[in-house]
């Protein structure tokens, strides 16, 4: 199993566990979170293809007992499955910490002033698909303010490149309307968002799904030339380490 996978995780749940004075620690070969009185860890089962997350209550003189709080299947898994068990982790540890997620409201589409501004732009990518508000309340409550370029990393690229690859078109052009607009009426945290979080986060060492993605930007003249700018700056290999997911 790749080690980047437990990375993914980790980068989730670390946020918690540091916010809580967890410590991480290594006993034996095993990494694990550490506050002195409880220690959390995430293990992976290569026979069964688990991600375990297990807890133990920490007792001088006596061996660590882990006990199992949850667990996920991953066999032949993606990036994207990996963020998907974090998240999940990420909430199962606030259960069993007892930490309270804040009542975070979903952001209005409705635009004031002369630009689009970013919680604008997330609340019309949320009429589009609300299965991302937890998400998005997730974001907000974890970080204390809304974080949108890791929100839109983890929603709106996976999404494009999805949408593209099932051939709906209706979706398709319903989610290129989405970027156009913010990226014409947009300021400049909503164009920064589209040209380097999503466009180049989607296309970056996908030249196949960028002119798929071109066939539906026939009424999106800027937003096309911007990807295309964006691609040639890709062709820099550190350039596409930097903004591929």
């Amino acid at each position: 199993m790749n080690n980047q996978y437990l990375d993914i995780i980790l980068a989730e749940i670390t946020p918690v566990l540091t916010e809580k004075n967890f410590k991480k620690q290594t006993d034996e070969g095993i990494e694990y979170f550490s506050n002195g009185e409880r220690a959390i860890s995430v293990v992976y089962e290569e026979g069964k293809h688990l991600f375990i997350l297990r807890q133990a209550q920490l007792t001088d003189g006596e061996g660590v007992n882990w006990t199992e709080l949850t667990q996920w299947l991953f066999d032949n898994g993606t990036e994207n499955d990996a963020r998907t068990i974090g998240r999940d982790f990420n909430d199962t540890i606030k259960s069993a910490l007892g930490v309270k997620v804040k009542d975070v409201a979903i952001p209005s589409k409705e635009v004031t002033g002369d630009h689009v501004k970013i919680d604008a732009f997330a609340g019309k990518f949320l009429v589009i698909y609300p299965q991302f508000k937890e998400e998005y309340k997730d974001n907000v409550a974890n970080y204390g303010e809304f974080l949108y370029d890791e929100f839109f990393k983890k929603t709106a690229v996976p999404t494009l490149r999805s949408v593209l690859k099932a051939g709906n078109k209706k979706q398709i052009e319903k989610l290129i309307g989405l970027l156009n607009d913010g990226y014409l009426n947009g300021d400049s945290a909503v164009v920064t968002t589209v040209t380097y979080t999503i466009l180049a986060g989607a296309f970056a060492g996908d030249q196949d799904l960028w002119e798929t993605a071109e066939k539906y930007m026939e009424k999106a003249e800027y937003l096309r030339n911007s990807g295309r700018m964006i691609l040639k700056i890709l062709n820099n290999e550190k350039a596409k380490q930097k903004y591929m997911v």
